[in-house]
């Protein structure tokens, strides 16, 4: 019988960071504002397969076949952006200096145990080029559907009071980029639509730094400044 060195490499680690813990009947509970749990902790139990297909649309080879695990990769982004982590350089460092949270993301390891990540540039190319906007918004259709199928079951109705708020978002090196005078930075300007009673984003739509905002907008709070702000009960460490 053929010994699989990184199979016993990951069963290895997943003793380390408790993800098999000899308990597969425990149920795994949601973070809370109350009960905390490590983002990627969390990740490594998150069911993404309702997006598979639309993340499956932007690859040429079929799933495993690809240098880096596309789930890994995807929950990358999204820990990038929870962890407020700003550049690609940053991600990438902190990947490869916490290997118990790369692991829980998904990527692999190798023979000697150590954790195969991607660098900044194989990161950005991912959410820039591979995804960029239209698979971004394809994403987020599908996981605001799965979202509201979701509500429905539980007997949440989402969607029957709605807002739309506009968030400048710097950019660099992208032709899309104006710049604002008001906010005095090179951006684009994001509209989000919420479902104001339960604030889960539901649709967006990216436009021009200085485009005009009237024909996107209702009055409510920003999403991202409330995010932003202390009183946000932030689930993770």
């Amino acid at each position: 019988m053929e010994f699989n060195v990184i199979e016993q490499i990951k069963n290895y680690w997943n003793k380390v960071t408790g993800l098999s813990d000899n308990k597969p009947n425990e149920e795994f509970a949601d973070a809370t504002s109350e009960h905390r749990i490590r983002t990627s902790k969390f990740f490594n139990r998150l069911n993404i397969e309702p997006i598979m297909p639309e993340i499956n649309r932007h690859y040429d080879v079929e799933e495993g076949k690809e240098k880096y695990p596309r789930r890994a990769m995807f929950k990358a982004m999204i820990f990038k952006k929870i962890k407020q982590i700003k550049y690609y350089t940053k991600i990438a460092g902190y990947l490869r200096e916490n290997p118990i949270d790369a692991i829980e993301l998904g990527f692999d390891v190798d023979k000697s145990g150590n954790v195969i990540a991607p660098d900044h540039e194989t990161l950005r190319h991912f959410e820039k080029v591979r995804l960029g906007n239209e698979g971004m918004d394809s994403i987020m259709t599908a996981f605001c559907t799965k979202v509201v199928e979701a509500g429905d079951k539980n007997g949440l109705k989402i969607g029957q009071n709605t807002g739309t708020d506009s968030t400048p978002i710097e950019v660099h090196n992208d032709p899309a980029g104006t710049y604002n005078g008001h906010y005095k930075k090179i951006m684009v300007k994001t509209h989000i639509t919420s479902d104001y009673d339960n604030n889960i984003p539901l649709a967006k739509k990216v436009c021009g730094g200085t485009d005009d905002d009237d024909k996107y907008l209702e009055a409510i709070p920003s999403i991202n400044r409330w995010i932003d702000s202390p009183d946000f009960p932030i689930p993770f460490q």
